[in-house]
């Protein structure tokens, strides 16, 4: 062959090779290590700088790093360890990247203890989504070779040999970490707003976007509903379009979508973007009261109430208000917030000054307001029965002659007794006669036998709210007139709050 062709033969096969061999390398962008074992914040730029020299002398095709920064200061990037998937995209195309490496320092030496771990993930540059990822995590203990040849010794050398295990887990990986072939919108929404969420009466709402473009700004965006489309106006805040939108004036959900204008012959459109909700109708609000006892149409309670108001057609609310007011309609006790309505309230009979309350009735109001501006008010009767007070009242009456032993129900006791329990003995102690019972009013008879002309009753008694009591009467006069109250000893009671 002549020897005159052969430098030109050598540059076609340079001409025609070097594209695919171009095409063969994968070119990646190193970011900013995270380094999560100084703050939440931290970076370590030395070592990104040592792992981009370690990648380039791997064969990898290494973005300069100073083009890097200079993008995340421009950007206004905050946190090295996460990037959103648009700007992972603008990354790699302003750098002409296959992709972005992200790496986070998740574990550190302590105190000559040398260990090293990293979170590494590539971000394709055509998705901006995760394309693969890895984890290291080395102890200095864990790695050393045998005999002892070529040990490490510091954390810089764990560092490094860290840098290389994952240089040689890329390398391998690279040909398989093609740009994806799928195509994927220019755009991304990051938040959109609708306020305010609920109206009423054609009252129109604030629609507001943040949306942020890969490269070419649209020519403008509109967002349709029901009654038309409202053309939206670029905000002060970046990246941020908004616009007031009619409303239907009849009830109910209505769905909202965004048309992005690029050109007259193309746009692009999301569908259910967000919606409104026009509801003139007052939230139904129902109270449930979960520790109370249900008696007529109160609820008892001795310590404390609680209740949980509940919003049938998950509205939301605006602000809400609790009154609670005496028997004499006098308000004790007043709490307003604008907020959503609590899981739960719990009410222990305090007033407004923290002071314990006296037994009794009492109304809980509770009123709210949605956002559109519909109230609503419930009402609960409340009665508080303290957990130590005297439950039944005895008596001793005369029926045809016999002597009996009369309970009733004290003329302070809503609650009803539940069980109750009475040992009648002679005044020297004798046992005469036991009883137990669940109902009032209860008649037992003495017994007829007896020479003494009094004894002594222990009465002892349990609500079903589980407060109990328990008292000792004295010299119960078995031939006193009828319907004659039992003296009490002049002691003082054992109460008890638990059985």
């Amino acid at each position: 062959m002549n020897r005159c062709l052969l430098p030109a033969l050598f540059l076609f096969l340079i001409t025609m090779l070097s594209p695919t061999q171009a095409e063969s390398v994968y070119r990646i962008a190193v970011a900013p290590l995270q380094d999560l074992t100084a703050s939440s914040n931290g970076l370590d730029m030395a070592m990104t700088t040592k792992l981009s020299s370690i990648l380039q002398a791997h064969g990898l095709d290494i973005a300069d790093m100073e083009k890097v920064k200079d993008f995340y200061i421009r950007n206004a990037i905050r946190k090295a360890g996460s990037l959103d998937s648009l700007t992972a995209r603008k990354l790699c195309a302003s750098l002409h990247c296959d992709g972005v490496l992200l790496g986070t320092v998740t574990e550190r030496s302590e105190r000559g203890n040398h260990k090293l771990a990293i979170v590494f993930k590539l971000l394709d540059g055509q998705s901006g989504e995760i394309n693969w990822g890895t984890t290291l995590a080395f102890h200095i203990d864990d790695i050393q070779p045998l005999l002892g040849i070529g040990r490490l010794h510091s954390q810089e050398e764990l560092q490094d040999y860290t840098l290389h295990q994952f240089a040689d887990t890329f390398n391998a990986q690279s040909d398989q970490l093609r740009q994806r072939e799928q195509v994927f919108p220019d755009y991304r929404i990051c938040d959109v707003s609708v306020k305010p969420e609920l109206v009423r009466d054609g009252t129109p709402v604030l629609c507001r976007i943040r949306i942020k473009f890969l490269n070419q700004q649209p020519q403008y965006l509109t967002v349709e509903s029901q009654t038309g489309h409202t053309i939206l106006q670029k905000s002060r805040i970046p990246d941020c379009y908004e616009g007031v939108i009619s409303t239907d004036d009849n009830d109910g959900l209505y769905p909202l979508a965004l048309t992005i204008h690029w050109s007259a012959q193309r746009s692009d459109k999301v569908e259910n973007l967000s919606h409104y909700h026009v509801s003139s109708t007052p939230p139904q609000l129902k109270m449930h009261v979960s520790n109370g006892l249900s008696i007529g149409n109160l609820y008892a309670f001795s310590d404390q109430i609680i209740l949980y108001p509940e919003i049938e057609d998950q509205r939301p609310i605006a602000r809400w208000q609790v009154i609670i007011k005496n028997h004499d309609g006098k308000a004790i006790l007043s709490e307003e917030q604008n907020a959503a309505l609590p899981d739960r309230m719990e009410w222990a009979g305090k007033n407004s000054q923290s002071q314990q309350v006296a037994p009794g009735q009492y109304t809980m109001a509770m009123q709210i307001w949605d956002m559109a501006g519909n109230t609503t008010t419930v009402e609960e009767n409340l009665y508080l029965q303290p957990s130590t007070q005297e439950m039944i009242r005895l008596t001793q009456v005369s029926i045809d002659g016999k002597k009996y032993l009369k309970l009733l129900p004290a003329e302070s006791q809503v609650v009803p007794v539940e069980r109750w329990s009475l040992v009648v003995e002679t005044k020297q102690g004798t046992p005469l006669l036991q009883k137990n019972g669940w109902e009032l009013p209860a008649l037992i008879q003495l017994p007829f036998d007896r020479v003494a002309e009094s004894v002594t009753c222990n009465l002892y008694a349990l609500d079903k709210l589980g407060n109990s009591s328990s008292f000792k009467t004295a010299e119960v006069d078995l031939f006193s007139s009828p319907d004659k109250v039992a003296s009490r000893i002049n002691q003082d009671r054992a109460w008890s709050n638990d059985f």
